[in-house]
């Protein structure tokens, strides 16, 4: 979707993973996972632990609530609508 040229990603970085994960247990009882997939754009370039960048960085404050209508995200959309 990045790749399409009329696209504006407004928000914050992703956190760099593809939430596709393996958990092996270990015979001592603990356990461990790990990214069971390739995460990279079209171009072949990774994007695991790195996340993706949106071409408008909005954040919401941490008091931000849904039921709160000043949404900074939306608001910023509209915004590049018009």
């Amino acid at each position: 979707m990045l790749q399409r040229e009329n696209l504006i990603h407004i928000g914050s970085n992703s956190a760099g993973a593809s939430g596709n994960i393996a958990t092996k247990d270990l015979s001592n009882g603990w356990n461990f996972t790990l990214t069971n997939s390739r995460t990279e754009y079209p171009n072949g370039k990774q994007y695991f632990k790195v996340g993706i960048t949106p071409t408008i960085t909005v954040k919401n404050d941490s008091s931000y609530k849904f039921s709160n209508s000043n949404d900074k995200l939306i608001a910023k959309a509209l915004e590049e609508l018009q």
